[in-house]
């Protein structure tokens, strides 16, 4: 789905695979998330190497060492990542005002898409303005704090509050059999792709339909 994928800088961080493990993965960093898993590089990745990845993960995000990830670890590591891309998206905004006004015209940010650009938009004055970038900001941080409550909610088999490495890879290891379309023990990129070439069309037939 689009919000997991939208997601998967965070889930990466947090679950060690998971985002790599839902379909469409190949999309929003899937690339790059692809090359970690595979540890020793030869196109495919094995449970071995997507255990290994979920330990690591796990223990990178675990600050108090107690082999757990909490939700307060969670926000934390997730906060850091969107701050960092927070202030690269400020330091674009602040180039792209030509005429230093605080305002955005479709020139200005001509490599925005229209559609975002409109979406944004909320006056529809063909002018957008600080106001409205925090507002679509503050919109995006309410999805991702929901999303991120209903993901530790999920995976968070014991109910204790926080994520071990054994239910984290619990849930990688599903989506990966999932994706595993030849049932070797290994997820190819042919694999990946083809299962986000199915998803992309379920998602233009429910469109369709809605």
């Amino acid at each position: 789905m689009k919000k997991t994928i939208a997601l998967s800088v965070f889930t990466a961080l947090a679950l060690g695979g998971t985002a790599f493990a839902h379909a469409g993965g190949m999309r929003h960093g899937g690339h790059k998330l692809f090359e970690k898993l595979d540890g020793n590089s030869d196109g495919q990745v094995s449970r071995s190497e997507l255990q290994t990845f979920v330990q690591q993960r796990i223990s990178a995000s675990d600050t108090n060492k107690d082999g757990k990830l909490s939700a307060e670890e969670l926000r934390s590591q997730f906060a850091a990542k969107h701050a960092e891309r927070s202030a690269k998206r400020a330091e674009r905004l602040q180039l792209a005002d030509a005429d230093h006004n605080k305002q955005w015209t479709k020139t200005e940010l001509s490599k925005m898409p229209a559609r975002k650009f409109d979406k944004l938009d909320a006056d529809k004055n063909g002018v957008l303005t600080q106001a409205e970038f925090d507002a679509a900001r503050a919109r995006r941080e309410a999805k991702r704090s929901e999303f991120g409550q209903k993901l530790l909610a999920k995976i968070d088999s014991n109910g204790d509050g926080a994520i071990d490495g054994q239910e984290a890879l619990k849930v990688a290891q599903v989506r990966f059999d999932k994706l595993d379309a030849n049932k070797d023990g290994n997820v190819q990129r042919d694999e990946l792709k083809a299962k986000h070439a199915c998803g992309g069309k379920h998602e233009r037939k429910s469109a369709e339909q809605g």
